[in-house]
């Protein structure tokens, strides 16, 4: 059976409370000081196969969590998106379907809320129809069923005629130099590509001052 004989352990840069642990044979694991502290880890230690296993699984558990976690403090993530960033971080797949369980658990990470906040945020920097929202959330990897309840409810509290309206004020105060004869045309390919439907564009340039 193999061993692994640990030759020196020093400090991760721009990473803090992390060591990489060099050995003999050339591998390389980074490990936090809590694992260092663990597994009683120092020069010289010889570890089994097993040994060095076990570690090397729960380092990357907690390298996994920790990257978890720095992507959430920046801003709020759907079970999907936060997935994609372990990926993207080194962390396998079934290290990362563990670590975003566990925060699922603890109410970290919750797919309701975040596409409720994130709705939200978006028309409020910028009105948006449902197709373009549910367009945005089915690809942050949102379940239908948590679209349908998220959308049902926002629009029994907003009326999309009047984001809609609201979008189309902005969108003709900002155009001031498009011809007459072209504004009906441009205002809606631009009300579609904001997500409102037909029957919702129709119903706004009907009533708009700027087509009386």
């Amino acid at each position: 059976m193999r061993e692994y004989r640990l030759l020196s352990i020093e400090k991760v840069k721009r990473k803090k409370g992390w060591y990489c642990c060099r050995f003999e044979s050339g591998e390389e694991l980074n490990v936090s000081d809590e694992i260092i502290v663990k597994s009683s880890l120092k020069p010289g230690i010889l570890l089994s196969e097993k040994e060095y296993s076990d570690i090397a699984a729960v380092s990357q558990r907690a390298a996994g969590k920790d990257q978890a976690l720095r992507a959430l403090s920046i801003r709020s993530r759907s079970e999907k998106e936060l997935k994609q960033k372990l990926y993207q971080k080194g962390i396998a797949p079934a290290v990362s379907k563990e670590v975003v369980d566990d925060l699922i658990r603890l109410k970290f990470v919750d797919d309701e809320d975040f596409a409720n906040r994130f709705v939200n945020d978006l028309i409020k920097r910028k009105p948006a129809g449902e197709l373009l929202l549910r367009s945005e959330l089915f690809n942050k990897g949102v379940s239908e069923k948590i679209i349908n309840k998220v959308l049902d409810r926002l629009f029994t509290e907003i009326d999309q005629s009047e984001l809609a309206k609201r979008s189309a004020d902005k969108w003709i105060a900002t155009h001031p130099r498009v011809k007459k004869e072209q504004v009906r045309q441009k205002l809606s390919q631009f009300l579609y590509q904001r997500g409102f439907t037909w029957n919702i564009i129709e119903q706004v340039l009907g009533e708009h001052s700027a087509f009386e």
